[in-house]
């Protein structure tokens, strides 16, 4: 399996909802994500390892109509994590809603 780099300046895993998209800062002591566009929960580590593996797994895409709060002008598509296996484990091992 290939290597995958994620540009995090331009991808903002760590401000960005795996979910949906939407990004919203965070200070470093806000530990969990929740966002406030669609309610997805979860610990703000394994969300933004979710966003880094919808950007590697090519979830990711430049969009008109991206939310005009994002300063990438990035639009992540709905379903973008939808691995059965994946969804179980995070949320059985996480917490993520």
């Amino acid at each position: 399996m290939g290597q995958v780099e994620v540009p995090t300046q331009k991808v903002k895993p760590s401000q960005t909802c795996p979910n949906c998209g939407h990004q919203k800062k965070k200070t470093l002591a806000e530990r969990e994500h929740h966002c406030v566009n669609c309610g997805f929960h979860c610990d703000r580590d394994v969300a933004a390892a979710m966003v880094m593996l919808n950007y590697a797994r090519g979830m990711e895409r430049a969009s008109s109509d991206a939310d005009e709060n994002t300063s990438t002008g990035v639009r992540k598509l709905q379903a973008s994590f939808s691995v059965e296996a994946s969804e179980t484990h995070i949320e059985r091992d996480s917490g993520c809603a």
